[in-house]
């Protein structure tokens, strides 16, 4: 009987022992999975979550400055262009078109091409903001002309699209390319409609 006390005295002691003991390892892994990761950020060389993409704070008011810098842009980046870039393409288009007033040339297409400006005054059949159409298929709107001027020598521009780099006509009805009227940049635009700019 008293053995029997004995060893469930001596239990009952381990048992505390074990309640009361710190398991090793438990703390480490605990922080691990409560506290969040560390990430390093190799572009900053600092620690902390992901950075948010922010825009460049450059703001350039110069259009010659910010081809130099972009070097090519189809549509330039309006929060990197400041307030006065539309005057001074339009400073620089007076060179080219005297003729025309200020407030309309401002209102000019540009962009950047091999980081010089390029520019397009806007006028009729000037398809400045969009890319040529080098294909040799005719439009819905040449086809329409065709059927009902079956053998014309010319189709209109409106019928053909402006963007059309070819010269079309009828031929029994179908439309037929003649020959390329337009030479195309590389960037894709019609190039007898845009010209390089100096500041």
């Amino acid at each position: 009987m008293k053995v029997k006390r004995i060893f469930a005295t001596n239990a009952y002691l381990i048992g505390i022992l074990l309640l009361t003991m710190p398991v090793a390892g438990c703390g480490g892994i605990n922080a691990a999975a409560q506290g969040s990761p560390t990430v390093t950020i190799a572009q900053t060389g600092t620690t902390g979550s992901a950075p948010t993409p922010s825009r460049s704070a450059k703001v350039y008011d110069d259009p010659f400055a910010y081809c130099a810098a972009v070097v090519v842009a189809d549509v330039p980046d309006t929060d990197s262009i400041g307030p006065g870039a539309p005057d001074a393409i339009a400073r620089a288009m007076l060179k080219l078109y005297p003729a025309v007033r200020v407030d309309m040339l401002k209102q000019s297409n540009w962009r950047c091409m091999d980081g010089k400006v390029m520019a397009c005054f806007i006028g009729a059949n000037r398809p400045c903001g969009n890319k040529a159409d080098t294909s040799r298929t005719p439009s819905a709107g040449a086809k329409r002309f065709c059927r009902v001027h079956p053998d014309a020598d010319a189709i209109p521009m409106y019928a053909t699209g402006r963007e059309t780099v070819y010269e079309w006509r009828c031929m029994n009805g179908e439309p037929t390319p003649v020959r390329q009227i337009q030479s195309v940049d590389v960037q894709g635009y019609p190039a007898d409609i845009w010209n390089v700019l100096s500041p």
